[in-house]
């Protein structure tokens, strides 16, 4: 984290007083964190003390459509919220100090328009919480998938309408691996040859990338309400108790496969080294945080878990990896134009950690497959 020199006071002192804070801006920070949105934090003057709160600007050049996005969010946050509220006999308002409630605008909308095309909005910030972006532990690890099942039972029952799909065939794997194949034609960048032999090894898993998809299309498993970005650094822990608060980043939840959910926690959990590291040969599965979320998973959502779904869980861990991995290199391929970027070759470091971390996972599928049946039969 550190000061903010890029946001000028006095735009927030503008924009705050949209969302009903009126107290003056006593400090804001910019939070390096996230692929794609800017995140602020902006402490105003209340009177009961000073109160911190998360402003956000949605990047409408990766989130075309930023009123669909932000009408979901809005729905399944304050649906979640009340639902804890009325469990814990608490206030909506007691309820947001730990969990994401977006604040309404003075037009009505959660949000704010930019002239850019981007959108603003604010919610409360969580405090003594932390975030991380590797398990520290098997019991950490437990706490996020506990919290990613628990996500997802408690909007199983939000009504009508359907929510929007903000980013058509997010999760459809098999058309990552065609858009890659298209970026790798077109070339744009003449990045092709130096990393040919990254792309022919995706390349190679291409026909398995569907496995899911042919699932749900035979009927395997139906389509839920689901988060969509599951990775680790979603989740917000208590700090000094390491309890597991809430999940956050909700940009992406839309209808889709709760075996996303768990893949790409699969994913970001059991590799012990960051997604972009350099160090291939120090990436694995870890066993024991595998085994603890698909406890921490199952045991939470198993009422809305089907026995051949939760058979599934290795290759959704894998189908992710996969997934991710041809994600970071078609943006590398095309010029790095998707995700934020540190260095020129990020997002190709990235994907050599995202295919290295598959076929870790390729090797240890015995074992997975294993956990996954026997978690399987005892529904």
């Amino acid at each position: 984290m550190q000061h903010d020199t890029d946001l000028p006071v006095e735009f927030l002192r503008t924009l705050m007083p949209r969302f009903g804070l009126r107290g003056d801006v006593l400090r804001t920070e910019k939070w390096l964190s996230g692929h794609i949105n800017s995140t602020y934090c902006v402490t105003v003057a209340e009177p009961a003390g000073p109160r911190r709160y998360v402003v956000q600007r949605v990047n409408s050049r990766v989130f075309h459509d930023t009123s669909a996005l932000m009408h979901n969010a809005f729905r399944v946050a304050e649906h979640a919220v009340n639902r804890i509220a009325r469990e814990r006999g608490i206030t909506p308002e007691e309820a947001s100090r730990d969990h994401v409630r977006y604040l309404l605008a003075d037009n009505g909308w959660p949000w704010v328009p930019d002239p850019s095309g981007d959108v603003w909005r604010t919610y409360p910030c969580i405090e003594n919480v932390d975030s991380v972006l590797v398990a520290k532990s098997p019991a950490q690890a437990r706490e996020a998938a506990m919290l990613f099942g628990r996500f997802q039972n408690a909007v199983a029952d939000l009504g009508a309408p359907r929510l929007a799909e903000t980013i058509p065939d997010f999760h459809n794997t098999p058309k990552r691996f065609d858009r890659l194949v298209a970026s790798a034609e077109a070339d744009a960048k003449g990045r092709l040859a130096a990393v040919r032999s990254v792309y022919e090894e995706m390349l190679a898993r291409r026909e398995r990338g569907g496995t899911l998809q042919r699932a749900y299309a035979a009927g395997v498993f139906p389509e839920r309400i689901v988060h969509n970005d599951t990775k680790m650094s979603n989740v917000l822990f208590r700090r000094g108790t390491g309890e597991g608060v809430c999940v956050i980043d909700l940009d992406t939840v839309m209808p889709g496969y709760a075996l996303h959910d768990f893949g790409d926690l699969m994913r970001s959990a059991c590799d012990p080294e960051p997604e972009d590291t350099e160090d291939l040969a120090a990436i694995h599965v870890d066993m024991d945080v595998y085994k603890a979320i698909v406890d921490g998973y199952v045991s939470s959502a198993r009422d809305m878990l089907l026995p051949d779904e939760v058979r599934l869980l290795p290759e959704a861990g894998w189908a992710m990896t996969m997934e991710c991995g041809a994600r970071f290199l078609t943006d590398y391929l095309d010029g790095d134009v998707y995700f934020h970027i540190a260095r020129p070759d990020h997002n190709l470091v990235r994907a050599r950690s995202q295919l290295a971390f598959a076929k870790s996972i390729e090797e240890a599928m015995p074992a997975l497959q294993a956990i996954a049946d026997k978690a399987a039969a005892a529904l």
